[in-house]
């Protein structure tokens, strides 16, 4: 009868294995290392789905000419140096006071103006890559698992890989079932893209 091995010990067993996908992890998931990938995932969506890029990109020009009044708004306010003194602020005339108050108040207008046209920016451009940063990050995930899942000596080693995987992909939105259909899918684009040409 064969004893039964418990979690902890294919854990135990599988150590180095866990420390050098650690270690290939740290290594991939760098902003780098995931920039590059995520740009070569980008370029293979133009491909597939030219127009889903083509409306991404078209999106963040949009944002950045809708920023434009943003922009021109912020420099118009920020004119605080027309104060000669301080002291313009608390003056018993009504009027100077006034354009003093007004000139501080539009200064804190300006720099609202350029915190929106960033956050704006970043969203959109965020919007437009992320799809491409999870596929990327999952496809690395996937190459190193099934390299160290192939390497396993023990059914009970590959399924507890296989259980790291799924738990490790879950993270970044995709179950293994439907991972592994996208893939097969985007690799029948490819090659329906290259027969074409």
């Amino acid at each position: 009868m064969n004893p039964v091995i418990t979690s902890s010990q294919i854990e135990q067993n599988l150590r180095p294995t866990l420390l050098s996908i650690d270690a290939e992890m740290s290594k991939w998931f760098t902003i780098k290392n995931m920039t590059y990938l995520t740009g070569i995932e980008l370029k293979q969506k133009a491909k597939t789905y030219p127009w889903w890029v083509a409306a991404g990109v078209a999106a963040v020009v949009a944002t950045g000419v809708l920023m434009h009044p943003l922009v021109i708004g912020s420099i118009a306010c920020f004119n605080v140096y027309r104060i000669e003194s301080y002291n313009d602020l608390y003056s018993s005339n009504i009027d100077t006071a006034n354009n003093a108050t007004q000139l501080y108040s539009n200064l804190g207008h300006s720099v609202g103006y350029l915190v929106e046209g960033i956050e704006i920016t970043a969203l959109s451009t965020a919007f437009l890559i992320r799809s491409s940063y999870l596929r990327a990050a999952a496809k690395k995930i996937d190459e190193i698992y099934n390299a160290h899942i192939a390497k396993a000596q023990t059914s009970e080693e590959q399924n507890f890989l296989w259980d790291l995987k799924k738990e490790e992909l879950s993270r970044y939105g995709f179950s293994l079932l439907a991972f592994s259909d996208e893939i097969q899918e985007a690799q029948k684009s490819e090659n329906r893209l290259e027969n074409m040409v």
